[in-house]
């Protein structure tokens, strides 16, 4: 059988649109002519797919579930990378960045949220050093990720380091989502643009 065509899964997270009524989780297919109920100012792309259903309501905001490596397939929806706060929320190990420089590689040119020493810090008791398979990780040469910002990279290869006193990998589940939903709202604040109501289109 063919292929079939690459799609993505959101949840819509505007307050007033969710009060509609109207469906909350929603896809759409690349080729298909879709158009959300509204078009987000905010999206935030998650690497876990609980944490994009659960996200807290946001004004003007989407939640998209990563998949994987790059971002082709987002790249195809103009009111996803068309969004004022463009947004990428990953898992704090290597893995993570590199899933982080795939997306921007293929056009999606997202601002990291949860990925910074600070965030790493604070969290690293919550860590393991094992990944989703159990397999253990160990210290490695960085890659070339020529799209990381340098203090991405700082934790990045901190992370890959052979010193690293501390643990390989922080999942993002074991940050709450109200502290994601802060990170958010200081993204958008350090952007000068401020979060806006959306009318629904439907």
């Amino acid at each position: 059988m063919p292929a079939h065509p690459s799609r993505i899964h959101f949840t819509y997270l505007d307050p007033d649109y969710r009060a509609s009524g109207a469906r909350i989780h929603d896809s759409a297919t690349v080729g298909d002519a879709f158009t959300p109920p509204y078009e987000p100012h905010i999206v935030i792309i998650s690497e876990n797919k609980d944490t994009a259903i659960h996200f807290p309501p946001l004004p003007g905001g989407i939640a998209v579930e990563g998949d994987g490596f790059g971002g082709k397939t987002a790249a195809a929806f103009d009111w996803l990378t068309g969004a004022r706060h463009l947004l990428y929320w990953g898992d704090i190990d290597a893995h993570g960045f590199e899933i982080l420089n795939g997306w921007r590689d293929d056009g999606v040119l997202v601002t990291s949220i949860l990925m910074d020493q600070d965030t790493y810090e604070a969290y690293e008791p919550f860590g393991t050093s094992t990944d989703r398979n159990g397999k253990l990780l160990k210290a490695d040469a960085p890659k070339a990720l020529a799209h990381l910002t340098d203090a991405e990279r700082v934790v990045y290869e901190n992370l890959l380091s052979p010193a690293l006193p501390g643990h390989r990998r922080i999942e993002q589940e074991r940050i709450p989502l109200h502290d994601a939903h802060a990170a958010v709202l200081r993204a958008v604040a350090a952007s000068g643009l401020a979060i806006e109501a959306v009318p629904s289109r439907r």
